[in-house]
């Protein structure tokens, strides 16, 4: 429970649900409190979490989890500041006229996991659990009715008053296919918007739970972890992605060890809603002073560690930090990076494949990469003049572009620089006002283009 930060405002207690017992009390409590509390359930009960606020103001920063026994989430309600309607108002998981909670342990059944804790569902998406072998058996089995075997997916506020439960069978297609067993698995949204509708653009929780026959019954499973779930009204601005890291996920590419042979991959999650024309990871090196952005190919969200010929990785093996931003124009402007995975990453010691090593030497970088010479100083700057120098690049090239990202991914410099005979050698006045802070410069020429890391100190 996380008071969040106005004191003495909000208190809690689990009561039993068929009955006027409470079992356990909380707060209130002061300003900025968290704390975690283990309580002794007796088994086979059933029993509601009450919420209750004097002021009727909500929980500004506060929020709530219930977890069982095994550390599975109940309700998720953290860190969603808790708005109450009016003075004294109790906020209880079953206000309506759903089951309450009920000590038992949480089944395997949920969504899969890059469907869980993701806040930017549209209406056109479709919402997928794990399937369960048992369910999947009783596909298509004659004397099973299929219209009692499946999956319900239970979505509810944990603030509570919004509840409702939906049951997919294998006996329907909802829309989608092939039909077979793993079909009753799928949940598309647009389903959900006749009777008692998702809300737009409100935290809830989704759990989901199987059904199937069990000698002459058919019987639902207990409920699954919770996850935590929001429907948008319309797509987000712009999004932010990162790197697989569900260790259960087949792409699962964090903390992960590949070589750049042409074949190795790393694969960052499509974002839900429209798909982007770009995708671009970014590896950084602090100890190697390197940083390079790198684009997949067509917009896939996976990136096919190949021996570049140009802005290689480095020679050998070293960790990376990797992260990856999204573009919806065609790379004219990008989303701001995702938070960064480690990935360790062997590059064949070739120096036609990669870049020569730095040593751990600070300050400014000057490497060859397949024969072209490239600079960049003084680094770190002190945000008045960049020098740049680049040779032995084509020589039919007649401009060169620079352009300079911040760490959020908006564009902050895009300069055309006219050169002859492959060879750039210019000065940069960078903006007085720019904030100190690293920045991105990529250099193009011709098909030729280097990234370089830039920090500005003040």
């Amino acid at each position: 429970f996380d008071q969040g930060t106005e004191a003495l405002d909000n208190t809690w207690m689990i009561q039993d649900a068929t009955s006027p017992f409470v079992l356990q009390v909380g707060g209130p409590y002061a300003a900025n409190f968290s704390g975690t509390f283990t309580i002794c359930v007796p088994q086979g009960a059933c029993f509601n979490l009450r919420v209750t606020d004097n002021t009727g103001n909500g929980i500004q920063g506060g929020g709530w989890v219930l977890k069982d026994n095994n550390g599975k989430r109940i309700i998720d309600n953290a860190s969603n500041n808790a708005v109450f309607a009016s003075p004294g108002r109790v906020t209880e998981t079953n206000c309506t006229t759903e089951l309450p909670f009920c000590n038992e342990p949480a089944s395997a059944n949920k969504l899969i996991d890059n469907h869980c804790d993701k806040d930017t569902w549209l209406i056109s998406n479709v919402l997928i659990c794990t399937s369960d072998a048992s369910v999947c058996s009783q596909y298509g089995v004659f004397g099973i009715d299929q219209n009692q075997v499946g999956y319900q997916f239970w979505f509810y506020n944990p603030e509570g008053c919004f509840s409702r439960k939906i049951f997919r069978s294998h006996a329907s297609s909802g829309g989608n296919g092939p039909a077979d067993c793993v079909r009753a698995t799928k949940l598309a949204l647009s389903t959900t918007l006749y009777t008692d509708p998702i809300p737009y653009n409100t935290l809830l929780n989704v759990r989901v739970r199987n059904r199937k026959k069990v000698g002459p019954n058919y019987v639902y499973s207990a409920w699954g972890a919770a996850c935590r779930f929001k429907l948008l009204s319309a797509p987000p601005a712009c999004p932010v992605t990162k790197l697989v890291d569900q260790i259960s996920n087949p792409n699962y590419s964090c903390n992960v060890s590949r070589t750049a042979n042409g074949s190795d991959k790393i694969y960052a999650y499509p974002p839900v809603g429209p798909a982007p024309t770009n995708y671009r990871f970014h590896f950084h090196h602090t100890g190697e002073g390197f940083d390079m952005n790198r684009q997949s190919v067509a917009g896939s969200a996976a990136l096919v560690l190949a021996n570049w010929m140009t802005g290689g990785l480095i020679c050998g093996t070293y960790t990376y930090d990797v992260s990856v931003q999204l573009s919806y124009d065609n790379g004219a402007t990008w989303c701001a990076f995702g938070v960064t995975c480690p990935v360790t990453i062997t590059n064949p010691n070739n120096p036609n494949y990669c870049t020569q090593p730095f040593n751990g030497g600070g300050g400014d970088r000057v490497a060859t990469e397949n024969g072209i010479d490239f600079a960049m100083y003084p680094n770190p700057n002190r945000g008045d003049q960049l020098y740049l120098t680049m040779s032995a690049f084509d020589a039919t090239v007649s401009t060169v572009s620079v352009e300079m990202y911040d760490i959020f991914g908006k564009r902050v410099m895009n300069n055309s620089i006219p050169v002859e005979g492959g060879l750039l050698n210019t000065v940069l006045v960078l903006d007085k006002d720019m904030a100190a802070g690293l920045y991105m410069v990529n250099v193009t020429a011709g098909n030729v283009t280097r990234t370089e890391r830039l920090v500005i100190e003040r």
